[in-house]
């Protein structure tokens, strides 16, 4: 060690060559230098040296390819595998392999994102690789010229392999590394990559990385023992953003992503100083591409407002939430639990303003207390979360009965005495207006006429409460809409609503811009009520509370 890092300091852009004698221990020394303690320890593990290869044979190899499937995407946003091998070019100069392992390993500072964090699932020195090795890790297709010397400098070693995480992890690995083509670039215009620093030419390209998915199962499968692969301790625990790996062995849990659905859910609940603004959320949340899976208004209960409240952490705003009214969303998308926290922006709105003009909170918080809107702050919460507040979409047992829909007989009436002006309006958007968002639209139009969501559900409706819900409607044919899909079920109130809505809605009344064109394009897919006792009919047959309103609802 001392010999050949007390020797004369050169260009990392030329290799050198240490003693034969030291350069094994120094590649040691290296590998625990490229990241924090843990993965120190790990890795140095993975670098005992040993008279033969560390890699699996090649019946073993094909055995373990058998079951790898067909087809293999991971989304952008979700965290990539990613297999590196160092050339032996790299690995006897101790600069390059320094340099090298510190720029893929980097961990960011603290300021940026945690998404962009490197975990090292494992690191391996080996002396020499065999032929079925080397093809997986050779670039080049069958008749290159460069193949066959590749094959024989590849195959004397000695190489370091390394299995990494990070998320959009290909793209990021392919800006870093570089490749052929972008040596012939420039290199004023853009920063040099690994390979313009430490590649001297085709086949002593410095390290490689897997293009895709299924290229890093079939290089991990014949380079690593199950035992070689580990995750590390706190990446998937419990305040993970993520879904726990289905087994401790990582081939098989990164082989089992493919039949599992990528996309997982997250929980917002808005909170009473925002949810006025429900129209303008639910565009922010569109462009982020969360679909709305759940969506009601509530009184918090004290259960729901405990779940919630015990994720907080060191902010207790949520505790005060109890017997308020808010509106819940189960949200759906790749990484949906990140992509949420990042759209919401910082707990404290003050703070949020700082960072981000454009976050969630920092547009519809007042204080720290009062802040908007609540987010999931990890994947395990967010699954007790929905449990709570949405159980018919329970994550284990999903359920698509609805349980509120004609289960008691109810009826709505005034709270007060006193004659008003104040009537309820009744609206179904069908399957059709919510798959082409144009609901979001409609919602804004009427805030704007100043029409107030009493309540609101998104539910799928069985042929019988469909065929009950025509009928307290009198609304001929339209069991057979409300049977087509999701339905999204509104009570609204405001002065002469009834009136008011016909005259936004048709334009021989007047009506004019969005809102009547979005109504005469749906018209077989919104259903109102056409009279206020019939809009107190089937509300109080699909709601059994209404919020912030002059009516209630009482048991028939």
């Amino acid at each position: 060690n001392t010999t050949s890092s007390s020797s004369s300091s050169s260009s990392p852009l030329r290799p050198r060559t240490p003693k034969k004698e030291s350069k094994f221990s120094t590649i040691s020394d290296v590998a625990c230098y490229s990241a924090n303690r843990e993965t120190s320890e790990r890795c140095a593990v993975h670098l005992a040296l040993n008279d033969g290869p560390e890699t699996i044979d090649s019946v073993c190899f094909q055995q373990r390819i058998a079951d790898l499937p067909l087809r293999f995407h991971v989304e952008v946003d979700l965290p990539q595998t990613v297999c590196i091998v160092l050339t032996p070019d790299t690995v006897i100069d101790c600069d390059a392999t320094e340099s090298v392992l510190s720029a893929l390993v980097d961990r960011p500072s603290s300021s940026s994102s945690s998404s962009s964090s490197v975990v090292v699932l494992g690191m391996k020195l080996l002396r020499w690789i065999p032929e079925h090795a080397a093809q997986e890790i050779c670039p080049y297709a069958r008749g290159h010229f460069l193949r066959d010397e590749f094959m024989d400098f590849i195959q004397e070693g000695p190489v370091i392999a390394l299995a990494v995480q990070r998320i959009d992890g290909f793209n990021h690995y392919r800006r870093l590394i570089g490749s052929d083509e972008t040596k012939s670039k420039g290199r004023d215009e853009r920063e040099p990559s690994l390979r313009d620093r430490f590649a001297v030419d085709g086949v002593r390209c410095a390290l490689l990385a897997s293009q895709d998915m299924k290229h890093t199962l079939r290089q991990l499968s014949c380079l690593f023992l199950d035992g070689d692969l580990n995750w590390p301790d706190g990446v998937h625990g419990k305040d993970s953003l993520l879904p726990p790996p289905s087994c401790d062995n990582v081939l098989d849990s990164l082989k089992d992503l493919s039949n599992v659905s990528s996309k997982i859910l997250t929980l917002a609940i808005i909170k009473p100083e925002a949810t006025m603004q429900l129209h303008k959320i639910l565009k922010y949340m569109r462009k982020a591409e969360l679909s709305v899976i759940g969506l009601k208004k509530l009184s918090m209960s004290q259960e729901q407002t405990h779940c919630i409240a015990r994720h907080d952490g060191e902010n207790h705003s949520n505790s005060m939430l109890l017997g308020q009214s808010c509106i819940a969303l189960a949200l759906e998308r790749t990484n949906a639990v990140a992509v949420l926290l990042k759209l919401c922006g910082d707990e404290d709105p003050s703070l949020a303003r700082r960072r981000d003009e454009f976050a969630l909170r920092a547009m519809f918080g007042l204080s720290a207390t009062a802040n908007g809107l609540h987010a999931s702050r990890s994947f395990l919460s967010a699954q007790e979360e929905i449990r709570s507040i949405f159980p018919e979409l329970h994550v284990d047992h999903p359920s698509k009965n609805d349980e509120v829909c004609g289960a008691h007989r109810r009826r709505v009436v005034h709270k007060g005495d006193q004659r008003t002006l104040k009537e309820m309006l009744f609206l179904c958007f069908c399957e059709d207006v919510i798959a082409d968002d144009d609901y979001i639209a409609i919602l804004e139009d009427l805030v704007l006429e100043d029409f107030k969501v009493c309540n609101l559900r998104l539910t799928t409706l069985s042929t019988k409460q469909s065929i009950e819900l025509a009928g307290a409607l009198s609304h001929r044919g339209a069991d057979e809409s409300f049977r087509r899909g999701r339905c999204l079920l509104l009570a609204l109130e405001r002065d002469n609503a009834l009136s008011r809505f016909q005259m936004a809605q048709n334009k021989k009344l007047g009506g004019q811009g969005r809102l009547a064109d979005l109504v005469a394009r749906h018209a077989k897919e919104l259903v109102s009520s056409e009279s206020h006792p019939k809009a107190l009919t089937a509300i109080s047959y699909c709601f059994d509370v209404l919020h912030d309103s002059s009516f209630e609802i009482r048991p028939a």
